[in-house]
């Protein structure tokens, strides 16, 4: 037998095994740095982790304790070697993220904390596996995540077994029936009633019916958690920022820009003021707007808009409430608000998209007619007044424009039936009318010389007016109507 195929074999089986444990070692290292936080956050103090016990209703918070939990690595009492970590919190999406860590014993792990015997692990936020703990009960499932004021869901306690290699030691739950971790709005600290275990400062550790290691408590006296002051300032919700283009009808030469925002608040505060700021470039160093503490009123998930007039000589008077940009050009723009009480700091920037203004202005078009009131069959003269534009933003009229104006007459529109061409006549205009009632009469004229073209629709001064001729009267002299009258009288009298 050939010795050759026993080799290849070989080669195999050694080649799958480098690669599985290759996979294995990166797997491992992957989850050993994710339980290292690369920041610190914005949550800081300490929770006191308490006891070793059989289930939630037996247990205590002062009976055989585990030890602290750091929530941020600038607590100077717990120094990791090369390790920042720390719990962030956000607001506006109710993201939790990075990690605690759970140290016994010793007041100062001067090593690496994932190495000192006396480390228990860490509380981790980020944790994305599918481990996940047994009677979960959505919506406040997995991971742990803010609800408002309240931390609801679950987050795990990774450590590393005897191996080196990282494990979910148990679960810590933050809302149960009788205790919650409740965040105060005020000031940031934890729960109202720090001798109650049935409180809401409390979470619990364990993992279904397999017990826990005790409860947490997040009002502990050495030095409370403390997360960001809940009344937080108000924002901009993502991507509510938007546009809305209009350059027809305005006034002529005038297009009219309409930016509109959602404004959000934790604490349903009203939107007392705005922030606008316009540019033409991204990181708005050249600003054609900005004008703050414009005062507008908008309760807490509702529309705040601003209109900006598109003019060929732009001037902007914050204090009148007057904004204007040009015409041929790129703008950024983006808003913040403020909140009428609680935190009034202004919020974060909010951008909007990015928009370009036409070249010139769009047409106006524009018509009166002769005769006012008209009866059926009589002419009425449509007389064209339209303004139309130049590259460089000079006004001309536009029946004396070239091939690039092009105009369409409706002289009897109806909404159901939309615009029907009835003359392309370029000027005044001439129709007449076969029934008596009103006629909206509609001029659309067509700047081709835009891109995309400028498509203008006037409604002049109609509607017209038609009604039924008026009766021919004959003037007929006195002497014959007496004539008349007399001739009746006599024969009145021969009958009686």
């Amino acid at each position: 037998m050939s010795k050759k195929p026993i080799y290849l074999l070989l080669i195999i089986i050694l080649g799958l095994s480098l690669i599985g444990w290759l996979s294995y070692l990166e797997l491992s290292q992957e989850m050993k740095e994710s339980v290292q936080a690369a920041t610190t956050g914005n949550v800081s103090g300490w929770a006191w982790f308490g006891s070793d016990c059989i289930d939630e209703i037996t247990c205590s918070a002062t009976t055989s304790p585990i030890g602290w939990i750091s929530f941020n690595s600038n607590n100077p009492e717990i120094t990791c070697k090369n390790i920042s970590y720390g719990v962030n919190v956000d607001y506006k999406t109710g993201e939790i993220s990075g990690s605690a860590f759970i140290g016994i014993g010793e007041n100062n792990n001067i090593t690496d904390c994932n190495n000192t015997e006396n480390t228990v692990g860490w509380l981790y936020f980020d944790y994305t596996g599918i481990d996940w703990p047994e009677n979960v009960t959505p919506p406040y499932d997995f991971p742990a995540k803010l609800v408002r004021d309240e931390i609801r869901g679950w987050a795990p306690i990774i450590s590393k077994d005897s191996m080196g290699n990282q494990t979910i030691v148990t679960w810590v739950r933050f809302k149960g029936e009788n205790y919650s971790v409740k965040i105060n709005s005020d000031d940031g600290t934890v729960g109202t009633s720090p001798l109650n275990l049935n409180s809401d400062h409390y979470a619990w550790t364990g993992k279904g019916s397999e017990g826990g290691l005790g409860w947490i408590d997040f009002a502990a006296g050495r030095k409370p958690v403390k997360f960001p002051p809940f009344n937080q300032q108000p924002y901009v919700e993502s991507g509510s920022a938007q546009i809305t283009e209009k350059y027809c009808n305005i006034s002529p030469g005038t297009g009219l820009i309409s930016f509109q925002w959602t404004y959000k608040d934790y604490e349903k505060d009203s939107q007392s003021h705005y922030w606008l700021q316009v540019a033409t470039d991204s990181n708005f160093n050249n600003k054609v707007i900005d004008c703050s503490d414009i005062s507008q009123t908008v309760s807490d998930g509702n529309h705040g808009s601003a209109a900006v007039k598109v003019v060929s000589s732009p001037v902007t008077d914050c204090n009148l409430g007057r904004f204007e940009i040009g015409y041929n050009n790129s703008y950024y723009w983006r808003v913040a608000v403020k909140a009428a009480t609680g935190n009034q700091n202004w919020s974060e920037w909010e951008q909007g998209t990015r928009f370009k203004t036409p070249l010139h202005a769009y047409p106006y078009p524009d018509f009166t007619h002769s005769p006012e009131v008209l009866s059926i069959g009589q002419v009425v003269t449509f007389i064209d007044n339209s303004i139309c534009y130049s590259s460089d933003n000079v006004e001309y009229k536009c029946k004396d424009g070239g091939d690039s104006i092009q105009y369409a007459w409706d002289f009897d529109y109806i909404e159901r039936e939309g615009f029907t061409i009835d003359s392309t006549q370029k000027g005044d205009a001439t129709t007449t009318y076969s029934e008596v009632r009103d006629y909206e009469v509609q001029l659309k004229i067509t700047d081709n010389s835009l891109s995309p073209a400028g498509v203008c629709i006037g409604e002049g001064s109609s509607p017209v007016r038609t009604t039924f001729p008026v009766p021919e009267y004959r003037e007929v002299p006195p002497i014959i109507r007496l004539k008349n009258f007399l001739a009746w009288a006599a024969k009145f009298f021969v009958i009686f």
